[in-house]
């Protein structure tokens, strides 16, 4: 079987919800059948020449196109007429494609990436449709739209970015006919959860169900060997801030002071890229907050944290950052929705819930007054993640379901 992932973003490192399931997929079916990789590398993506040696050894062809966004008003008239996100509308190489599918056929192609809702359109004006097509879906794009009136809702940030996030929740009013339209372009459509699963049958009426697979990540198996219970007072915080920069400047304000003036040897780490000046300036001045722009080894990100916190006030979708703590036995503090996907999870012995500022404090506060509830906690998480989320058995199941529907009996009979 030959699969061609299409992606925005370098799957190796994995270091976000994008590339986490895309190397770990890509990089398992690589070694079940034969894998090439088109990546569309827009103008924010920073990449170099060591970056695509880096992953073109975990396929056998990888194809670099350059993209860049069309015009705004093109985008906007484009998502008001149904036709695409404005968000996304990228300018294609089409001569690329044509190259490619001249010279190369593919059982499956499989689209992870921010635009996946506009490149299957492209594909299908230059291959005839002669493969089988996967969506490998982050989430889903009314549930974010919806979303972000929650963190439009949060303490702080700039007027504009409240007037961002509204527009956003106005756009999902409309986003659901959009999503169904190219979607049912798409022969297997993987989401991260039952949520998703449920949203997808809700905007198209029933239409997708038959075609969507839930298949959440899995986290790397590093992790369970984090030693349990650090007697520090270290506070993990992980994630884009680009993305999550309001969550961040919420917790600076309206949770780290109630800590550090009950826990004064407490240290509050931020791990993350993408922070604004504004961010930076905010962080440098609260005391005992340290600053990591990226850590190499996923170990070290967890490594003598004695609690993480990750509200992302989202009710769909796999939070990694909360998997990835649990795994390496690191107490969870978040509101409900970051441990919705997660099955058998039970608050008060796998992870604290707190959906506000007060009830995310004393949370905090509980587990730094106590190493035996942290270790208890901790254990008990890792064992409930170890039983759901091994990469192993999805990357099995995921390569029976395209051999399913390709036809295929196994994954080198045409090679």
């Amino acid at each position: 079987m030959k699969i061609l992932f299409i992606l925005n973003q370098l799957p190796y490192p994995p270091r976000n919800g994008v590339t986490i399931p895309t190397y770990n997929f890509l990089n398992g079916l690589s070694s079940l059948s034969e894998v090439s990789l088109l990546f569309l590398r827009e103008q924010w993506y920073e990449s170099n020449e060591n970056d695509i040696i880096q992953n073109a050894v975990l396929v056998k062809n990888l194809w670099v196109m350059d993209v860049e966004k069309k015009p705004k008003i093109q985008r906007m008239l484009c998502e008001l007429g149904g036709n695409s996100f404005y968000h996304i509308g990228r300018k294609y190489d089409t001569t690329l494609i044509e190259e490619i599918f001249s010279h190369h056929t593919f059982d499956v192609i499989w689209v992870s990436d921010d635009g996946i809702l506009d490149v299957i359109k492209v594909l299908l004006e230059f291959t005839q449709y002669k493969f089988k097509a996967v969506a490998g879906l982050n989430d889903c794009i009314t549930s974010v739209f919806k979303q972000s009136r929650k963190q439009m809702l949060l303490k702080g940030g700039k007027p504009q970015e409240r007037l961002f996030l509204f527009t956003k929740w106005l756009r999902s009013f409309r986003a659901g006919s959009l999503e169904k339209r190219i979607l049912k372009h798409y022969d297997l459509i993987l989401v991260q959860s039952n949520r998703d699963l449920e949203n997808l049958i809700k905007i198209s009426h029933g239409k997708l169900e038959s075609k969507v697979m839930v298949l959440p990540n899995g986290v790397a198996a590093s992790l369970f060997q984090n030693k349990l219970a650090c007697s520090n007072k270290e506070i993990l915080f992980v994630g884009s801030l680009r993305g999550y920069s309001r969550i961040v400047e919420w917790l600076l304000a309206e949770v780290w002071p109630s800590v550090k003036s009950t826990h004064p040897d407490a240290t509050f780490h931020i791990v993350g890229q993408g922070a604004s000046s504004s961010l930076r300036d905010k962080i440098k001045s609260q005391p005992g907050v340290r600053h990591t722009e990226y850590l190499i080894n996923i170990i070290d990100v967890y490594k003598n944290r004695a609690v993480a916190v990750s509200p992302v006030f989202k009710n769909y979708g796999v939070i990694n950052k909360v998997i990835e703590a649990m795994a390496a036995g690191v107490p969870v503090v978040a509101n409900k929705g970051s441990f919705n996907s997660i099955p058998g999870f039970v608050n008060g012995k796998h992870g604290l819930v707190a959906n506000d500022a007060m009830s995310m404090v004393n949370a905090i506060n509980k587990l730094l007054y106590s190493v035996e509830l942290r270790t208890s906690i901790g254990k008990q998480a890792r064992n409930l993640i170890s039983n759901h989320f091994n990469w192993d058995p999805k990357v099995q199941k995921i390569h029976r379901k395209l051999c399913h529907i390709t036809g295929r009996k196994n994954s080198f009979e045409d090679n």
